[in-house]
C-alpha cells in the first residue's frame, strides 16, 4: 500500500489528490445523512420542537440536535432538504453555522428549509462572525480589537497582523464562505420570507460564552402568522 501511496504522489497533481480526497469526503457526508434521515423518522407528526442546526459539540438537552458530528441527535447535511415536517418547531437555533453555506444557492436553501419546518410565529436566532464589526476596527486601526482575537491553524504560530485577522474571520482556512454584518444578514432572512429580522442582545440560556468573546453578530427573525 505504501508503494501505490508513493506512485501516486509522484504521478497524480495535487489538484486531482484534493479533487478525490473531496469526493471522498462527500461520499461519507452523503452516508451519514442517509442515516440522519431515517434517525429523524421519529419526529414525524412531532410540533413544537426545538431544534439546533450545527451542534457541534454543543449539545442542546431537550432540542434536537443536528449535525454530521457523532453525538448529533440526528446526523444531516445541511445543504439537503431537512427531514422535518412543515411546522414542526417553534424555535430553531444556528449558532456560527451560515457563515460555512454558500451564497446565494446553499444559505437560500437552507432558509428556506428552516422557514418551512417552523410554525407561524416560530422564531429563528442565528449567531455569525460579525464581519462589520472585523472591517470597522481595521479601518479605524483598533488594536486591541485585533490583539483579543483568537485564531488557529497556520496563524497560531505567526504574528497575525489585522489584515491576517481579518482574513481568517472571512475565510477561516477555506470553511467560511459567506461574511455578514447586521444590515446584509437583515436583507438575507427577510427576502427569505422572515419577519422582524433584527439585531438580538446575548443570550447565556442559549448562546455558548466562547461564541460571545469571539466577535459575533446576534440575530433573530420571525415567521410571520398565517393571515386570514
Amino acid at each position: 500500500m505504501s508503494v501505490v501511496r508513493s506512485i501516486a504522489r509522484r504521478y497524480v497533481s495535487r489538484g486531482l489528490r484534493d479533487a478525490l480526497r473531496s469526493v471522498a469526503a462527500e461520499a461519507a457526508i452523503h452516508r451519514r445523512h442517509r442515516q440522519g434521515q431515517r434517525a429523524a423518522r421519529r419526529f414525524r407528526g412531532a410540533r413544537d420542537l426545538r431544534i439546533q442546526l450545527g451542534s457541534g459539540g454543543q449539545r442542546k438537552e431537550g432540542w434536537v440536535n443536528v449535525d454530521l458530528v457523532a453525538d448529533a441527535d440526528v446526523q444531516l447535511d445541511l445543504r439537503e432538504p431537512l427531514p422535518f415536517d412543515q411546522g414542526a418547531a417553534s424555535l430553531v437555533y444556528a449558532e456560527h453555522v451560515l457563515e460555512h453555506f454558500v451564497y446565494p444557492g446553499e444559505v437560500q436553501t437552507l432558509l428556506r428549509e428552516v422557514f418551512r419546518i417552523l410554525t407561524p410565529g416560530g422564531i429563528f436566532k442565528l449567531v455569525v462572525p460579525d464581519a462589520g464589526r472585523a472591517l470597522t476596527a481595521y479601518g479605524q486601526s483598533e488594536a486591541e480589537f485585533f490583539a483579543a482575537r483568537r485564531v488557529r491553524s497556520y496563524l497560531a504560530s505567526e504574528r497575525p497582523t489585522p489584515m491576517h485577522v481579518v482574513n481568517y474571520i472571512f475565510r477561516q482556512d477555506g470553511q467560511h464562505k459567506y461574511a455578514y454584518d447586521e444590515e446584509t444578514l437583515a436583507q438575507v432572512l427577510t427576502a427569505a420570507g422572515f419577519a422582524e429580522a433584527r439585531r438580538r442582545l446575548f443570550d447565556p440560556s442559549i448562546d455558548s460564552e466562547r461564541r460571545h468573546e469571539a466577535n459575533s453578530l446576534y440575530m433573530e427573525a420571525v415567521k410571520p402568522m398565517l393571515r386570514r
